[in-house]
């Protein structure tokens, strides 16, 4: 009985903690299974991670999005906090693709580019190819106000778990 407890008491605190992490600028592809082992859902504190203002990918940086502003208010400005991989977090980088035209060939283009070659690095990073992995992949592509900001232009493909539990540890090489 005190067994069956337990397991309600984490399904329970399952359904409840999911943050939404992804945005409009983010777009998932379809789910495969979600694995079976548990993983902490509660956020780290902010002050444990490094908050970003401007996000410039690499592979291997562990982070979830985040709004910080005054106590108690859910608007604020939104920030990337990259967190150590050891600590729970929400999604994993794990390619940088260039995209070579310099003029900004808008949100569709970059959208179909990184569905095109997202998938392309997903197994050399985790070790499983993603059709039969256990994680979902999702990409980043700039705003043509980003893209006019700087010289170097790229989607950023990412790693997370669709149920929205965490991640915790890198996945690199890890097979899931």
């Amino acid at each position: 009985m005190a067994v069956l407890g337990a397991v309600m008491l984490a399904l329970a605190g399952l359904a409840c903690s999911r943050g939404d992490s992804h945005t409009s600028e983010t777009t998932s592809t379809t789910a495969t299974s979600i694995m079976a082992t548990t993983t902490p859902t509660t956020e780290v504190p902010i002050d444990e991670g490094e908050k970003v203002y401007v996000y410039a990918p690499q592979p291997g940086d562990c982070w979830e999005k985040r709004r910080i502003g005054e106590e108690g208010k859910s608007a604020g400005q939104e920030i990337i906090l990259k967190l150590h991989c050891d600590k729970p977090h929400a999604n994993e980088t794990f390619a940088v693709i260039e995209y070579t035209e310099r003029n900004y060939p808008g949100d569709q283009a970059l959208r179909t580019f990184a569905k095109q070659r997202c998938p392309e690095h997903f197994e050399s990073y985790v070790g499983r190819p993603y059709e039969t992995s256990e994680l979902e992949m999702g990409y980043h592509v700039p705003s043509q106000s980003a893209w006019n900001q700087t010289y170097r232009h790229f989607v950023a493909c990412y790693i997370y778990r669709q149920d929205g539990t965490k991640l915790v540890g890198s996945v690199r090489g890890s097979g899931l």
